[in-house]
């Protein structure tokens, strides 16, 4: 009767404290891994050969740090911004004041005309001969200086055209 008691306790104490962790090797990393019983790893262990002892890591999530802090921008994108924006305006009133200038020079020829339509004729013929011209399309109007070179480059077409069809 004692063993049957001692038998059943023993069974009974067994099936209570059923398998929680199973253990896996993995031989990709060289290490044993251990699973809950939902199937997620809590840990594992790899033998130190230089210590000769086997060492256990948690993978707790936990334990492990996700925070790294705010972002810091590599960029100030304000500076960027206000830069770029301040480069757009000197742009536009580099352009306008070279646009401007090419209207100006061809009313000029238009008034000098003997004619309406020759007038017409010449003014058109002398805004062509600003578009062809190689070193006006390649002027960067958002620096003060090639704006300047562009009216100079203007002004030699204009001297240039005025010379040719009205000498």
């Amino acid at each position: 009767m004692r063993y049957l008691i001692l038998f059943l306790f023993l069974v009974i104490t067994n099936l209570s404290n059923a398998q929680s962790v199973t253990q896996k090797y993995n031989s990709l990393y060289n290490r044993y891994e251990y699973f809950n019983e939902t199937g997620n790893m809590i840990g594992y262990k790899t033998y130190n050969s230089l210590l000769k002892q086997w060492e256990f890591y948690s993978s707790d999530d936990s334990k492990r740090k996700t925070d790294f802090g705010s972002y810091v921008s590599p960029i100030n994108l304000n500076l960027v911004y206000s830069s770029l924006q301040s480069r757009q305006s000197r742009y536009d009133e580099n352009r306008k004041i070279a646009e401007n200038y090419v209207i100006d020079l061809a009313l000029n020829i238009y008034n000098s005309s003997e004619s309406v339509s020759k007038g017409d004729y010449y003014s058109s013929l002398f805004i062509e001969e600003i578009n062809e011209t190689a070193t006006f399309r390649n002027i960067d109007f958002s620096k003060t200086n090639q704006a300047n070179v562009a009216i100079k480059v203007i002004k030699e077409v204009f001297i240039e055209f005025k010379e040719k069809y009205f000498n």
